[in-house]
């Protein structure tokens, strides 16, 4: 299916914390990431942000190399803090076929999804950084994907609804875009 574009409303209802900002309040977490939302809300009064809807059958994603998590290896694939000036950032895909860089609590995290995904289909709403080229960060969900690209040869069905920011790539917006943006 052809992408088409979502209202900033619909984005900001669907992913946004919750109107105080506070991660845990009632009502939604909202993405995980340190996405700076007030930014990225100024940012689309200037028309600089788009979002755009696509939905993918899990056999019809664009190649799990696409999806990158905020997640990070050190050289040796040790998972490190995105600040460490040897971090790498990990693909969903090599997380997936290795587990190499994951933490004990997202393996966990990791295996818990994949057990419930291998019983029943799903349907996934992925927030994703379009970071050009074809690459996108995944800004919730990291888990869940993981899980279902380890699956995607046995397990059931799965719908994948992406949500694609585009936006200016700048570390104000999102700390991790520094290993995504030119010195």
């Amino acid at each position: 299916m052809a992408a088409r574009v979502v209202s900033w409303n619909a984005f900001r209802r669907l992913f946004a914390p919750d109107r105080d900002g506070v991660r845990g309040a009632p009502g939604r977490d909202g993405v995980r990431v340190a996405l700076d939302w007030p930014r990225l809300a100024a940012l689309h009064r200037t028309g600089a942000v788009r979002v755009v809807r696509e939905d993918h059958a899990l056999d019809r994603l664009p190649p799990p190399y696409a999806y990158y998590a905020p997640w990070y290896a050190d050289p040796a694939g040790r998972p490190t803090d995105y600040r460490a000036a040897d971090a790498r950032p990990l693909n969903s895909a090599d997380l997936a076929r290795t587990g190499q860089g994951l933490t004990e609590e997202q393996r966990h995290r990791v295996g818990h999804f994949e057990r419930a995904l291998a019983e029943a289909p799903l349907r996934l709403c992925l927030p994703t950084l379009d970071l050009g080229e074809g690459r996108r960060l995944v800004l919730d969900g990291n888990h869940r994907l993981v899980a279902l690209l380890r699956l995607v040869a046995t397990g059931p069905g799965a719908a994948v609804h992406e949500f694609r920011v585009s936006a200016p790539l700048d570390p104000k917006l999102l700390p991790d875009l520094h290993h995504w943006v030119a010195d």
